[in-house]
């Protein structure tokens, strides 16, 4: 099989894959009223959306020249509202309240613009950002890309805190609690039960779908 059959093989797969996956877009999602361009997920455009987080990139910045980058990245690769994050001024953010804390974090809940209800988490000694920091966000956001959103919890983006300078990541307020907990202070039916263990399955299938593991799984949550 000569070089030039094979490229051409190779272009031709391509151009197949790149028109499945667009007319797969339209069919699920429709086209964009702007741009005339498949929306990438239910009232998103990336083509469009991109370009509006592109002009916005000079009127904002975290002081960290990582986190901008990691921001805008996310930003222009987002082909949905739930792989958006954003930076978020401390000054923002209000009724901070006390809520637990962990190994490696404390939790609190606030509220952000006043009617927005979020946890704070403020990750231990995190004034120097690093790696392992963003990767895990980006775990976090490549595994909503691929889920059913009402599996995870949406992380709206990070902040600062002016006192501790510990880097704080929004995250959705979920009512009743983390798992654990609500199953100790809720009676739940066998029915109820079965549908958390799905749900669980759910997302602990899709997250290996993504070559990601959970790494903190307690059987003791089930007991």
């Amino acid at each position: 099989m000569s070089k030039k059959f094979k490229k051409n093989f190779k272009t031709s797969k391509n151009n197949y894959l790149n028109t499945s996956s667009k007319y797969k877009l339209k069919r699920n999602y429709g086209l964009c009223s702007d741009c005339k361009r498949p929306n990438t997920s239910h009232g998103w455009c990336q083509n469009c959306n991109s370009k509006i987080f592109q002009k916005d990139f000079d009127k904002w910045t975290s002081g960290n020249k990582y986190i901008d980058k990691f921001i805008q990245e996310t930003q222009m690769k987002a082909k949905s509202k739930y792989e958006v994050i954003e930076w978020i001024p401390y000054n923002q953010i209000r009724n901070i309240e006390y809520l637990a804390k962990g190994g490696f974090s404390t939790i609190y809940t606030a509220n952000w613009y006043d009617y927005i209800s979020v946890v704070l988490k403020s990750l231990n000694n995190s004034s120097n950002i690093n790696d392992d920091f963003l990767n895990a966000l980006k775990n976090h956001l490549q595994f909503n890309s691929t889920s059913d959103n009402s599996l995870t919890v949406r992380i709206y983006g990070i902040t600062q805190d002016p006192e501790t300078s510990n880097y704080m990541i929004l995250m959705q307020y979920i009512n009743g609690g983390n798992l654990r907990s609500n199953l100790l202070i809720k009676k739940h039916s066998l029915f109820e039960k079965y549908k958390d263990l799905s749900q669980i399955a759910a997302a602990l299938s899709t997250l290996h779908t993504c070559n990601l593991i959970h790494g903190d799984f307690h059987r003791e949550i089930f007991s």
